[in-house]
């Protein structure tokens, strides 16, 4: 089972090789690498996988895997699906950090192929994740980071599962702030919504604002700053 957002595609040979490789696949969780496509240039760039790795029951593997696993690298075996089915927020952007996450509350092993089959294309002004689209929508976002934290505390996990889980969400709320802090243009109402945000998180889920507390200072002092994004992105 895997899922390609309505705004990019799939590498025909790169599928059909996939799909000879998942015959003989019984792993929960497969990652692949995926392809990088720029919209106005055409440019296409291989973003491999690394390290690569043979099937495992070590979750925390992927904890360390190049790309971090994300819509654009993750399939599901579907009978794994129908075993451990999940909702996501409806009517929302970003939705596909939820796909990316709750998967592994429950996966047991993990495999890779060298299969790039998702091209995600990128430097598309109209695509949620562009920079203006990102602010305009930062309420989505914020809902999905909560969700996940709510999720994330509320399930039972092994260790190697929570330790690759909490990673994953310790990335959503650090890039939110990202988002709050130095992508939004109005620096003082990003601000304003960070510490709120923050205050959220010292009071509801004290494990992520301790890990993000480093990020968030770093991240405000660029927004007093008035940093610009490319510099930023520099």
């Amino acid at each position: 089972f895997k899922v390609i957002d309505a705004d990019d595609f799939a590498d025909t040979a790169a599928l059909v090789q996939f799909v000879n490789h998942l015959n003989g696949c019984e792993a929960d969780v497969v990652q692949t690498p995926y392809n990088l496509i720029d919209i106005k240039t055409g440019d296409r760039k291989k973003i491999p996988l690394s390290p690569p790795f043979e099937t495992t029951d070590k979750i925390s593997c992927v904890i360390n895997q190049s790309p971090f696993p994300s819509l654009h690298t993750t399939t599901l075996r579907t009978d794994f699906v129908k075993d451990h089915p999940f909702s996501l927020l409806e009517n929302a952007y970003y939705v596909d950090e939820e796909l990316a996450l709750y998967p592994f509350f429950w996966a047991k092993t993990v495999c890779s192929f060298d299969d790039a089959v998702y091209c995600y294309v990128v430097n598309n002004d109209a695509q949620s994740t562009s920079v203006k689209n990102k602010v305009k929508n930062r309420e989505h976002r914020e809902r999905i980071v909560k969700r996940m934290m709510d999720s994330l505390s509320s399930s039972d996990f092994t260790n190697d599962n929570y330790e690759f889980c909490s990673r994953r969400v310790e990335r959503s709320v650090g890039d939110h702030f990202t988002t709050l802090y130095v992508l939004n243009s109005d620096k003082k109402n990003g601000r304003r919504e960070a510490k709120m945000l923050s205050a959220y998180l010292k009071e509801h889920h004290p494990h992520f604002y301790q890990a993000t507390k480093k990020k968030r200072l770093l991240l405000c002092i660029l927004n007093l700053l008035h940093v610009s994004i490319p510099i930023y992105e520099r």
